[in-house]
């Protein structure tokens, strides 16, 4: 029904093969009326795991007796909010083209997953461009991914990085948004110190970022 929806509102004009699928959605390519090539998300939050997905996930952390559908869409509707917002800041995520129910149509992701590359040229200034999206992502729209690391984090074949995976966004005003922000700025900082032998302070890091 959410496809057809799409079809009908002129967002899709074709679904393709599969290109990716995670713990938490399927990937698709696609097709737009005017055929540009596009990534199609199908969010399927927690339909094998359910009760332990609502623990670890915010936004149905006040939730009770959740379909694992009605998550999944509760989960497409947030990750395009955020890309709604931050495509047009310029910070590095896909563009978004629409959204209906669990699913999620946005620009065609090309490129490789930061953890699976074995050398990467210019790490220093990839490392340099993400924590930079990051502050852009905060200081702009006050918006913290809450799950950032190298496994959602896509290098196109221009060596520019590119942020997926934005269902459990948090804002700044966010209880516990400096506890995502450090764990997000602490995952980048971990691995490309661990792989690439580049240092740096998390904490000093993320008092830049939170400065003004």
């Amino acid at each position: 029904m959410a496809l057809n929806v799409l079809v009908q509102t002129d967002i899709l004009a074709s679904f393709g093969q599969s290109v990716g699928i995670g713990k938490e959605a399927d990937v698709y390519e696609g097709q737009t009326p005017k055929d540009e090539v596009v990534a199609i998300k199908i969010h399927r939050l927690g339909r094998t795991s359910f009760r332990q997905t609502k623990r670890l996930r915010t936004y149905t952390a006040d939730k009770h007796h959740l379909s694992w559908l009605y998550a999944s869409r509760l989960a497409a509707e947030k990750e395009y909010e955020a890309l709604e917002t931050l495509y047009p800041l310029k910070v590095a995520v896909p563009k978004p083209y629409g959204q209906n129910r669990h699913i999620v149509v946005m620009s065609n992701i090309v490129g490789d997953d930061l953890f699976t590359i074995k050398e990467l040229p210019r790490a220093d200034k990839i490392f340099d461009t993400i924590l930079k999206n990051i502050e852009q992502s905060y200081q702009k729209a006050q918006i913290i991914h809450g799950d950032l690391s190298e496994f959602n984090i896509i290098i196109n074949p221009k060596l520019k990085p590119l942020i997926i995976d934005w269902p459990q966004w948090v804002s700044a005003a966010h209880p516990n948004a400096l506890f995502y922000l450090e764990r997000d700025v602490t995952n980048i900082c971990n691995f490309f110190e661990k792989k690439y032998g580049i240092l740096s302070n998390p904490q000093f890091l993320v008092k830049k970022i939170t400065k003004n």
